[in-house]
C-alpha cells in the first residue's frame, strides 16, 4: 500500500523521509541545499521527517 502524506509525497520513496530514518545529516543536508531557494533556503531541521503521524513533520 503506498502512503501518499500531507505533503503530497510518497513516504516510501521520499528522500526526506529516508535520510531521516538513516539519521544521515550529510543526505538531509545536501536535500535542504538542492530543495531551498536563496529567497527561501532550508535547514537540515528543516527535512527532518518522520511521517504525517508522528509529532516531527517535515
Amino acid at each position: 500500500m503506498q502512503v501518499i502524506g500531507a505533503c503530497g509525497l510518497s513516504c516510501s520513496g521520499c528522500k526526506a523521509y529516508m535520510a531521516t530514518q538513516a539519521n544521515s545529516l550529510e543526505k538531509l543536508a545536501e536535500l535542504a541545499k538542492a530543495w531551498g531557494k536563496p529567497e527561501n533556503p532550508y535547514t537540515v531541521e528543516d527535512m527532518r521527517c518522520n511521517g504525517c503521524m508522528s509529532d516531527r513533520v517535515y
